[in-house]
């Protein structure tokens, strides 16, 4: 089976790779975006051993993305790519809709042409809002979005149904706050660790009541690998991705504390495109046979702080002060 994997210097796309590439043929593409840092990109898939195999190539970029896919002839397209972050400012919309509904359209568009069997794609949790009934069901109704960066990933979902056929069968994923070693360094877990360690407040806008349901890496990872040979009958399936076991940041802060992690923060105003509760349900999995993501939060903070304590401390802290919530 051949594989491409874009978005593939991300924190999923990059672990996702190192995981298959033994068993597939496999080509990522990423445009190693300014949203963080490129240098820690550039180190995570050095450290992971796949930056022999990820091309610079930007999804906007039709005529170049449409040589790339064609040239490899993939089996499966696995479209990762995306700018991410919900607090998108209005001076940076134009990102969100060049990449996550463009980029995405220019993407599923050329799987088609070229007769990929299967499609998956990233969506999120953020596509659920508090009108939705916890645990979030892939079965409700979504309602207005609360974010700019949740809107484009509805929109996704609705071309996705578009696009999808018998002979073009479509996932999608919502993903539940991923963490974990190589994460996003303007996330809460990371964002906390290093703030901490450099002496630093980190800028919180969330009630440290809030609820995520915190999702490892490798859970998120075993999970595509499952869903690459999953059988369908619909054309299109949205799954979430996430444990159905929210903790708080509260829960959190505790975690990091025993492993010596003591965060401080400047609180400032609660944003309002945060919601109180994210839950997913995980009835949809289990009826598909597809595993649950079951690693607790203690052991993915272990893990995580056995990465930070192992890893180039100068890079990542850099990269998390140039990353500030």
């Amino acid at each position: 089976m051949k594989i491409l994997v874009t978005g593939a210097a991300g924190h999923i796309g990059a672990n996702l790779i190192s995981k298959i590439t033994h068993k597939y043929e496999v080509l990522g593409i990423d445009n190693f975006s300014n949203y963080y840092l490129p240098q820690y990109k550039e180190s995570r898939i050095k450290s992971l051993n796949i930056n022999k195999i990820i091309l610079n190539v930007d999804i906007r970029d039709l005529p170049k993305t449409k040589k790339t896919i064609e040239s490899f002839n993939p089996d499966v397209v696995i479209h990762l790519a995306a700018r991410p972050g919900v607090r998108a400012k209005w001076d940076q919309i134009s990102e969100y809709a060049e990449n996550n509904i463009q980029g995405f359209l220019n993407v599923i568009k050329i799987a088609k042409e070229n007769k990929v069997k299967k499609f998956i794609y990233a969506s999120s949790s953020s596509v659920y809002t508090s009108e939705n009934d916890v645990p979030f069901s892939e079965e409700s109704t979504l309602h207005f979005p609360r974010s700019y960066y949740a809107l484009s990933k509805q929109t996704n979902e609705m071309a996705a149904k578009y696009f999808a056929s018998d002979e073009l069968k479509v996932i999608g994923l919502r993903f539940f706050t991923v963490y974990g070693p190589w994460g996003r360094p303007d996330m809460a877990v990371l964002q906390f660790i290093g703030n901490a360690l450099m002496g630093e407040k980190s800028f919180l806008k969330a009630s440290l009541d809030n609820l995520r349901d915190f999702t490892y890496v490798d859970d998120v990872t075993n999970l595509i690998c499952e869903v690459l040979n999953v059988t369908m009958e619909n054309s299109h399936e949205v799954f979430n991705v996430g444990g159905s076991t929210p903790r708080s940041l509260k829960e959190l802060i505790s975690i990091l504390h025993k492993h010596g992690v003591k965060p401080d923060f400047n609180t400032t105003l609660i944003s309002g495109e945060d919601i109180k509760s994210t839950n997913a349900s995980t009835k949809k999995l289990n009826s598909f046979g597809l595993s649950i993501p079951s690693i607790n939060l203690e052991t993915g903070i272990e893990k995580t702080m056995e990465w930070v304590n192992n890893t180039d401390k100068n890079l990542l802290l850099h990269t998390i002060r140039e990353s500030k919530l």
